[in-house]
């Protein structure tokens, strides 16, 4: 009889091999001479991509408008003065999001780049982002934004103009002390735009939504409708927002469908529920994923090395539909950076600061131990032709950038995020997908 533990494996396994035996897709095994070219080819398609809430976050907002507000400016404000502190004074999620809720508008700007998980946030809780320079944002940058309704809920009578909130500013005031003309303040039409943009953010600007994005760019590529990918994601251990956000989207359209390398975005998920810090506190995104069965069944070591496994099962069976590889926290632009160039010290730090043994010589995955990532990413796309590789590039504006075009045989989509002055030196173009501004 099967206990528990073997209960579980046998289960993730039957996933696997099931797919294996089923599996119609056509396999052209190829001689891998010549994969790592000099001739480097261009993705075949650049689009833009951005930040997101992660969809539990909308569940707090107030349906009911005018009531829910008591306060015309959230008491947070970011840094737009250089060298001035600011005034992060919320120590807790709840009390922090609590004020966006009771607050007609929240003042955001660029920081390091355009796109700030800010803005999700402030749009997650029902209030409106009072956007200094929103129309200086290049085309394709937040895209998906609705940049119209912003700005016209900024230019209603009696809200202040920029210049006066940056005046206010400058004097050292928190949000909280700006101010709302009520006696001229259409506060109908406010609701209208705030409603307007809760259910559009509710359903375009959530990690859900980015996952099913990510989906459709894919069935697109493969010419196929609405089929869900066995999935590899290669990206940083720890937190930044562009692949932390797109982990978590794909995982919930994906669910076991999604591997990872080197390590899953542990945070993420319920089981790091108590377990502090993270970079802004881990507000907003902390604990947001249920911890998968297996980890209660298994130790976090065998879990991984398990889930692992799988993964490594599917690359050898050659049923690894889309490989994604993102950088992170601007930096990771070339894939040695993720186990063989000068920065595995930082890596295996890292990983091992979040509970993970790291090691370039004791990788989890032994394709990659014997291999490297590099090689064994050529090996497998130079064989398995119809595997769709996408790119992401979720750096700040003064990060690294690229495609990594130039380390693997092919890149069919590229997903920038900032794309002022064109940074990966490709043209962006809009994706299919319409979005309201």
């Amino acid at each position: 009889m099967m206990h528990g533990k073997q209960v579980v494996l046998a289960a993730l396994l039957v996933i696997v091999f099931a797919g294996y035996i089923t599996m119609t897709r056509e396999m052209n095994y190829l001689s891998t001479e010549g994969a790592h070219s000099s001739q480097v080819s261009q993705p075949k398609r650049n689009l833009p991509v951005w930040f997101a809430a992660p969809t539990s976050l909308f569940t707090s907002a107030n349906s009911e408008c005018s009531s829910a507000k008591t306060q015309h400016f959230a008491t947070v404000i970011p840094n737009i003065v250089p060298g001035q502190a600011s005034t992060y004074v919320f120590k807790d999620e709840d009390s922090y999001y609590a004020d966006y809720r009771k607050s007609y508008f929240a003042v955001t700007t660029k920081k390091s780049g355009w796109d700030c998980f800010r803005h999700y946030e402030i749009l997650s809780q029902g209030a409106i982002p009072f956007f200094i320079d929103i129309e200086k944002i290049p085309s394709y940058t937040m895209y998906a934004f609705p940049k119209r309704l912003v700005q016209q809920a900024m230019r209603l009578p009696g809200v202040p103009s920029e210049g006066t909130v940056r005046d206010l500013l400058a004097k050292g005031v928190n949000g909280s002390q700006i101010n709302i003309d009520m006696a001229i303040f259409d506060q109908a039409e406010y609701c209208n735009l705030r409603n307007k943009l809760l259910q559009y953010a509710r359903e375009k600007l959530t990690t859900r939504a980015l996952g099913e994005y990510v989906m459709e760019q894919y069935n697109l590529v493969r010419g196929t409708n609405g089929t869900l990918p066995n999935t590899l994601m290669i990206s940083t251990c720890s937190i930044e927002y562009q692949s932390g956000f797109m982990f978590a989207g794909l995982k919930e359209v994906l669910g076991p469908k999604l591997s990872w390398y080197p390590c899953p975005k542990r945070i993420l998920y319920t089981s790091s529920r108590h377990t502090p810090g993270g970079y802004g506190l881990g507000f907003g995104y902390k604990a947001i994923l249920q911890t998968s069965d297996i980890y209660n069944s298994y130790s976090q070591r065998e879990a991984d090395s398990a889930l692992m496994t799988i993964a490594e099962t599917r690359l050898q069976a050659g049923q690894i539909d889309l490989v994604i590889v993102t950088n992170g926290e601007n930096a990771f632009c070339k894939l040695e950076d993720f186990d063989l160039g000068p920065r595995t010290q930082y890596i295996g730090n890292l990983a091992n600061s979040l509970g993970y043994t790291y090691s370039r010589r004791g990788s989890s995955m032994s394709l990659v131990h014997r291999n490297g990532l590099r090689n064994m990413l050529n090996d497998y796309l130079t064989r398995n032709k119809l595997a769709v590789v996408a790119t992401v590039d979720g750096s700040d504006i003064h990060g690294c950038h690229g495609t990594f075009a130039e380390e693997l045989p092919r890149v069919d989509l590229h997903f920038v995020r900032e794309t002022e002055g064109h940074v990966t030196g490709q043209i962006v173009e809009a994706p299919i997908t319409k979005y309201s501004e």
